[in-house]
């Protein structure tokens, strides 16, 4: 990834999607709705100090290893964590 750049990716929660991982709005057909309100975690992580590195698994989830910003449907940042996949 290059300095300055990002990347945006909208996972499925609804478990409904044709395009897993990614959502596809297939929750709008069933109606799926999310009421929950996540806590904000540790902010204090410096996410530019590691490369991102995402692999899709075919019908299930992203591998992915090092800097991640989880954000909430409304923008709001509700953790930074830094993911390493070695033992």
């Amino acid at each position: 990834m290059q300095q300055g750049s990002s990347t945006r990716a909208t996972l499925c929660r609804c478990g409904a999607s044709k395009n897993k991982p990614y959502c596809d709005n297939s929750h709008k057909a069933i109606s799926f709705q999310d009421n929950g309100k996540p806590e904000t975690g540790d902010l204090s992580l410096d996410l530019q100090s590691a490369p991102l590195n995402v692999a899709p698994i075919k019908n299930g989830p992203l591998m992915v290893e090092g800097p991640v910003e989880i954000r909430t449907t409304d923008g709001r940042i509700v953790n930074l964590v830094l993911v390493s996949m070695s033992g």
